[in-house]
């Protein structure tokens, strides 16, 4: 394509503008060959907003360039678990050197989320190595569009620190930006250069058509199944949990697929695999599905959505643009809890009125060229709140870059305000507390961690609170060390389904009595030669 190979000649900053599939990481990858040729060798970050992102990449680069590519994001010790969970000559010991290699220094290419770089401007222990591996290295972000106000006013003020101080060059990619975003980013860089796919490219990707129906998706299974019963491969997307399960229950295919959040990481995994089988037809799912999952299907029924969510869903039907055009339906009427979800309701209503005024040329099907206008009339500038956040973060944060960030002086502050911004609290389901003894028992850590489930800090509070949450303590011995250690675990007595995942309104029955009583009994007598060892 032609704007791969104007990023292949450049030297510097540059913003790139493609569509969806239109080998905009190739096009990185030719940019930052260049680079190293003219400017030297340094630490490659390829930044990525979503762990599911972040596999895929490294899993994708890594077949390419075998040893060079580094992983680092919140979740890695279950991406390895998943890795070699087959191969019986690696035990947990080993995964856990693996995980250290993977976020170490020696990689000259890594593929992190952005949390890894900002941690090291709030100061956190151990910031100077990670501030001294950026200079004259490069920063790759790809799906820029996908950040909060909040986490987007941290990106801003990491790249003015590392372009403006440590020589770094960076290559931003996007499908669509609003304007007054796209500003932000080309004031924060300095010096930069445009590119743009060109309007023949545009057009040859136009696949889809809008189809806007009244009422609620939950309303309508009828169309859904019948797009099903004629066998066609059906995305849903809504925008709560319980709503995908409810619509997971309500439609019939012999091969189908839930995936939203409340899955833990064992499960996840495991769907995820099985998307990969020609074989589904049927994938029911949150926000989960809208990036990173290089999945095809013919069309798409969705629940109202701000239109930069809704491109996001739109890009899985039809993805290599070979079935003509796909129709992507989207229903008009929200429901009540989508209020929690999304809390901007001009946004939703800006969508749903451009989509329909779409809708009436042109048959409804969308020109890729015209995308950045509409996501300009939903997004014609910052709304106060998000404005009122981006600035406060902006202020805080620069200020204390500027002025207090200083090799080997920490900040308690800044480290406590970095980790608040991370809302989940990880439980686990009492179905598998047998199976977390018995791992803990085996010191195979990662895989007792990965039967657990995130629930937000709001949801723990409200549990707890009705007792639907105990903090239970386990002793077992170290295998290597003969030590006897403790562990906690929160357990959470809700039900858990393994092809619906967490069901948050479902009791479970708590551990009984007679059990807990041996529980604790035995623990005593655990903590008891744990004091006697000790002394």
């Amino acid at each position: 394509y032609k704007h791969q190979l104007k990023a292949s000649k450049l030297i510097g900053n540059s913003i790139l503008t493609a569509p969806t599939g239109a080998g905009k990481t190739e096009a990185s990858l030719l940019w930052l060959r260049n680079q190293i040729q003219k400017n030297g060798k340094g630490h490659v970050f390829y930044i990525l907003p979503f762990t599911a992102s972040i596999n895929a990449m490294f899993e994708r680069l890594e077949n390419k360039i075998p040893q060079k590519i580094g992983l680092v994001h919140g979740k890695l010790s279950a991406f390895i678990e998943h890795k070699f969970e087959n191969d019986d000559l690696i035990d947990d010991i080993q995964k856990s050197e693996i995980k250290q290699q993977y976020k170490s220094l020696v990689t000259p290419f890594k593929i992190v989320t952005p949390f890894q770089l900002l941690k090291n401007i709030f100061a956190i222990k151990g910031f100077e190595k990670g501030i001294f591996e950026w200079a004259g290295g490069y920063f790759i972000f790809d799906e820029i569009h996908a950040y909060n106000p909040k986490v987007f006013a941290q990106i801003i003020v990491l790249l003015r620190f590392a372009t403006s101080l440590l020589d770094v060059k960076t290559f931003i990619m996007t499908a669509t930006l609003p304007s007054f975003l796209r500003k932000e980013l080309e004031e924060a860089i300095g010096d930069y250069i445009t590119i743009r796919a060109n309007e023949e490219l545009y057009r040859d990707f136009d696949r889809h058509r809008i189809v806007i129906k009244q009422g609620k998706l939950d309303d309508n299974f009828k169309l859904i199944q019948t797009s099903l019963n004629k066998g066609e491969k059906v995305l849903v997307v809504c925008n709560t949990v319980k709503q995908a399960q409810l619509v997971f229950c309500s439609l019939y295919s012999d091969s189908k697929v839930l995936l939203h959040s409340s899955f833990n990481a064992e499960d996840r995994s495991r769907k995820e695999n099985k998307l990969f089988d020609e074989k589904v037809q049927l994938l029911v799912g949150t926000q989960a599905i809208e990036v990173s999952l290089d999945i095809d299907f013919d069309i798409i029924f969705t629940e109202p959505a701000p239109l930069d969510a809704l491109i996001q869903r739109f890009g899985r039907v039809n993805r290599k643009h070979q079935k003509g055009i796909s129709d992507c339906v989207v229903f008009e009427n929200r429901n009540k809890a989508d209020k929690f979800v999304y809390k901007n309701e001009e946004i939703i209503n800006r969508t749903i009125s451009i989509l329909k005024e779409k809708q009436n040329v042109n048959s409804g099907k969308i020109s890729e060229a015209d995308l950045q206008n509409m996501i300009d009339f939903v997004y014609p500038n910052w709304d106060k709140d998000s404005k009122e956040e981006f600035d406060k973060i902006y202020t805080l944060l620069n200020g204390f870059v500027e002025n207090e960030l200083k090799p080997f002086i920490y900040n308690e502050k800044q480290e406590e305000d970095f980790y608040k911004q991370f809302d989940g609290v990880k439980v686990l389901p009492v179905k598998f507390y047998t199976r977390y003894k018995k791992y803990l028992q085996e010191n195979k850590f990662i895989k007792a961690e990965n039967l657990k489930v995130q629930i937000s800090e709001k949801r723990y509070y409200s549990l707890s609170a009705n007792q639907s949450i105990e903090t239970v303590r386990d002793v077992f011995e170290s295998i290597k060390t003969k030590k006897l250690l403790e562990q906690k675990v929160m357990v959470l007595y809700k039900k858990y389904d393994f092809e619906l995942g967490l069901l948050i309104d479902e009791k479970e029955s708590t551990l009984n009595e007679g059990y807990m009583y041996l529980e604790f009994v035995t623990f005593r007598l655990t903590q008891i030669l744990f004091f006697l060892w000790e002394t």
